[in-house]
């Protein structure tokens, strides 16, 4: 059995999540999450806990897709993942709608079909390094290229989703 730990995203600085990450590889745990909130962005602070950490795998959940464009999502996880040697999992999903409504202004429409059109994207330039999706809510026509990545483990909150249109959504594992 693997021990994972998940950060608490609200409180503490950066220097608490360094020890926290050390005193967690001391202990044997296995991976590391971090939530993507409005504090630190989790993919951005991951490689400088990767670098005292070598045996710890890391992750991301959830990274919300309606303020970030697949594009931007994979290209941010690629980097993540060679940062770490490729000990990095991301977890994406559409986060709630009150909060995307609200706080972000973005109409919270179809999110089953925006979801299906994001995958259709990230999927392959994650595995592919290029996509040409012509979505009626978010398209991508062209590559990405992080020299020297690891394609990253995506973990999908859909397979654990009670809904079974989200659910079947869920990709199958990337390989990486």
């Amino acid at each position: 059995m693997h021990i994972g730990l998940l950060a608490d995203p609200w409180t503490g600085t950066l220097d608490d999540l360094v020890d926290e990450v050390a005193f967690a590889a001391s202990a044997g745990v296995a991976r590391y999450w971090l939530a993507q909130v409005w504090r630190f962005d989790a993919m951005g602070v991951i490689p400088t806990l990767a670098a005292g950490a070598p045996a710890l795998e890391f992750g991301v959940g959830v990274a919300a897709i309606y303020h970030r464009h697949p594009m931007t999502m994979a290209t941010q996880a690629l980097t993540t993942s060679l940062l770490t040697g490729g000990r990095f999992t991301l977890g994406v999903g559409m986060m709630h709608k009150p909060f995307i409504e609200g706080a972000f202004e973005i109409p919270f429409d179809r999110p089953v079909q925006f979801m299906r059109e994001y995958l259709d994207i990230l999927q392959p330039l994650l595995q592919d390094g290029a996509a040409d999706v012509s979505g009626s809510m978010v398209s991508y026509h062209g590559p990405v290229d992080v020299p020297g990545s690891t394609v990253p483990q995506v973990a999908n909150p859909l397979r654990m989703s009670a809904t079974p249109p989200t659910y079947r959504l869920a990709p199958p594992p990337l390989e990486g």
